[in-house]
C-alpha cells in the first residue's frame, strides 16, 4: 500500500489495538482515510479494528474500543497499523509478536508513519490546510510548507523548510538561537 499504486479499491487498513493504546494516533490514522473517501465521493479506503483475542480493548484514557475480530480476522491484503501506547512494553503479547512475524514473512506492509505522511501530503495537494505538531525534525522538514517553532509556550521562529537545516531547526526547538542571533 505504501508508495504502490493500489490494485483494487477500497484499500483495507486493519488497526490492531493493543491495551492502553493512545487514542489520538488512532483517530489521526482514520481521519485522513475518511476525508479521502468523502472528497472523492467513493470508498477509496475502509478500516477495521482488531485485537489479539477479538475482545474490546481499553485505551489509555479508559474508553473501551469495540473490535471486529481477532488477529485471524485481519484480511490478508490489509495494511496493518499496530496501535499502542506509552506502556507498550507491558503489553507485548507473544501471540501478537508471532502473528506480526508471520504477516511480515508474507510481505504485507506493516507501518503507520509513511502511510499517514502520504495521506497528509495528498490532502495538502487537494488544497486542505494541515496543522502538524511534531518534535521529529525529519518529519517536520519533509511535510511542512512553513515551520513555526515554539519553545516554552512562545513562538521562536518562522522558517522555510527548503532553507532550513536539521541542525538549525533542532537548535531552535531546544531553545537555542540562530547563528548570529543574540539572546
Amino acid at each position: 500500500m505504501f508508495g504502490d499504486k493500489p490494485k483494487q479499491f477500497p484499500q483495507h487498513v486493519a488497526l490492531v489495538m493493543v491495551p492502553e493504546f493512545t487514542m489520538m494516533p488512532v483517530t489521526s490514522a482514520i481521519e485522513p482515510l475518511r476525508i479521502a473517501n468523502r472528497l472523492s465521493e467513493k470508498a477509496l479506503y475502509k478500516w477495521t479494528m482488531h485485537s489479539v483475542d477479538g475482545k474490546p480493548v481499553a485505551a489509555s484514557n479508559g474508553i473501551l474500543a469495540m473490535v471486529e475480530g481477532d488477529l485471524a480476522s485481519v484480511p490478508e491484503q490489509a495494511t496493518i497499523i499496530v496501535c499502542g501506547g506509552l506502556s507498550i512494553q507491558h503489553h507485548a503479547d507473544k501471540r501478537l509478536i508471532a502473528w506480526l512475524r508471520k504477516v511480515a514473512r508474507r510481505g504485507v506492509d506493516i507501518g503507520a508513519m509513511q502511510f499517514i505522511h502520504q495521506r497528509l501530503l495528498d490532502l495538502r495537494d487537494q488544497g486542505l490546510a494541515i496543522l502538524l505538531v511534531s518534535s521529529d525534525v525529519d518529519e517536520i522538514l519533509a511535510l511542512s510548507d512553513r515551520i513555526l517553532v515554539m519553545y516554552e509556550g512562545r513562538l521562536r521562529a518562522e522558517l522555510d523548510p527548503d532553507a532550513t537545516t536539521e541542525e538549525e531547526l533542532g537548535m531552535l526547538m531546544g531553545g537555542g538561537t540562530r547563528r548570529g542571533e543574540g539572546e
